[in-house]
């Protein structure tokens, strides 16, 4: 598909799909990813915007994480289209972008602990002095 039938394409499937809001998410969203910043999703209206950003770049989808399940037939088709899973399962019902707060707030966490939790050499961990399993293991001669 040329570029200008695939822009024609997306063009048709924002004006079926939504309005300014999901052309102005799509926008957001391809815009993240030329960053290579996590794009966290909540919702149907969100998932519209990422299908579409995916649409007109593939490589989007290496940086969209749903941030939670919902019982939205849209919202687990989205998910099963783009290969994702969801990691909050708290069967949330409301649509206020808490999913994605909750998302963003534990891949936050993941990449601290990535970037700044120190090794135990670092931390001055000391090797078990109580004799127990681990004690050859934290000494490294096991």
């Amino acid at each position: 598909m040329s570029e200008s039938e695939r822009r024609d394409a997306i063009l048709h499937l924002l004006h079926i799909a939504g309005g300014l809001d999901i052309a102005f998410l799509t926008g957001f969203i391809l815009g993240a990813a030329s960053h290579r910043m996590a794009i966290v999703f909540d919702n149907a209206v969100t998932g519209a915007a990422v299908l579409a950003a995916v649409t007109i770049e593939p490589l989007v989808k290496d940086y969209v994480f749903p941030s939670a399940a919902y019982e939205e037939p849209i919202h687990k088709e989205q998910c099963r289209f783009l290969g994702v899973k969801p990691c909050l399962h708290y069967h949330l019902q409301i649509d206020e972008a808490l999913g994605s707060t909750m998302g963003l707030s534990i891949i936050n966490a993941s990449m601290h602990m990535l970037n700044d939790m120190k090794t135990f050499i670092e931390a001055e961990v000391s090797v078990a002095e109580d004799g127990g399993a681990g004690k050859g293991r934290q000494a490294g001669k096991n």
